[in-house]
Formats: C-alpha cells, structure tokens, sequence
C-alpha cells in the first residue's frame, strides 16, 4: 500500500560472458617431407574460458588423397570420449573430445604418412556443441627422387682384348630432392 517514489533503483543486472571455443589449429611437424616418411600432425582446441570446458567437441580430420593415417598418438588435456572414428577407406577421422581445463590447450597427435609427391593440403573441422563449425588446415610438400640410368659404349663393334668404355648416367628427374646413397650395380656379361 506504501506508493513508490523512486523508480532509478528498482532494476540491476549481471554479466555473463558465453564463449565459444576459437578456432583450432593443425601443424605438422615438417613442411617438406619424402615420399613413404611418416609426418607428425598436431590439431590443437584452446580453452579461453573462464571455467573447463566440458561440452563435447567434434574434430573431423580430412586426409588428403597422398596422405594415409597411422594412428592417433594420443591427447593432452582433453579426455576422448570414444575411440577414433575412421571412414571413407580411411581417409576421415573423428574424434569426440572433452573436459579441456580452463586456460589449456588440448592437443590431438597423429601419425601418418605422405604416400604422392606434391602439395597435400589437411582439412581438419572442429563442429561446437551449438553446431557451428570451423575448419583449418596444414600443409605439407612431398618430395622425393626420381631416377633414370641412360648406359651408352664408345663404340659398337669390338675386337678381343679391347678396351671398352661404357658411359653411365643417373639422372634425377624431381631435381628439388637431392638423391643421397643411390647404389648403381652394373652387370658385366660374359666374356669381360
């Protein structure tokens, strides 16, 4: 029954900061790499929250057509809620992370292998508990040597206890990769 008088205090508020996670990122550990050499990835989800994350994340790795995964390494502070789904031959794999602490880093390790020269570009996508996604990727350059042997002779016909000068030569057709410990059997035939 008592009438108000001032109105300027009957309200108040209180601030609540939701953030989602940022983007993740994908390194390898070389940029260049053999061809059949194994390549080190790392995809990383920071937590620059407040509090642990504890929602869970999907992480969806997709391996280029010159790459073949190994294995998952492991992870480092972040739980896998279930084992690696892999799919498409291989070629994808996903993860279902949680319980990133606060102010961390969790990192997924993966093992695998460059098997095509060239630029191979890995997709991975990280998709938020709200559905929204972001994808980042990592890029590594294939290399490798290429050889071709060309044998030629001084001269075509021969007598007995002549000398005979054979030519060999190795060539490397991927000239960006030096070929190192190339061995080079050259069969004589009978009668030398």
């Amino acid at each position: 029954t008592e009438p108000e008088w001032n109105y300027d205090k009957n309200y108040d508020n209180a601030t609540v900061v939701i953030s989602l996670l940022p983007p993740p990122d994908k390194t390898v550990d070389k940029n260049r790499t053999l061809r059949y050499e194994n390549v080190t990835y790392y995809i990383t989800v920071e937590n620059i929250g407040a509090s642990d994350f504890v929602e869970n994340i999907t992480l969806i790795d997709d391996l280029p057509v010159g790459v073949d995964y190994i294995t998952t390494v492991g992870y480092t502070n972040a739980d896998n809620v279930t084992a690696p789904i892999l799919s498409n031959n291989n070629k994808t794999i996903t993860w279902v992370i949680t319980n990133i602490p606060k102010g961390a880093t969790a990192i997924i390790t993966v093992l695998a292998v460059a098997t095509e020269f060239g630029t191979q570009v890995n997709n991975v996508t990280i998709v938020y508990p709200d559905g929204s996604n972001a994808t980042v990727n990592a890029t590594v350059e294939v290399e490798g040597v290429d050889l071709a042997v060309d044998k030629t002779v001084d001269k075509l016909y021969h007598s007995v206890n002549d000398t005979v000068v054979w030519t060999i030569k190795v060539t490397n057709a991927r000239n960006a990769t030096t070929a190192t410990n190339v061995v080079l059997a050259d069969l004589l035939p009978a009668g030398f």
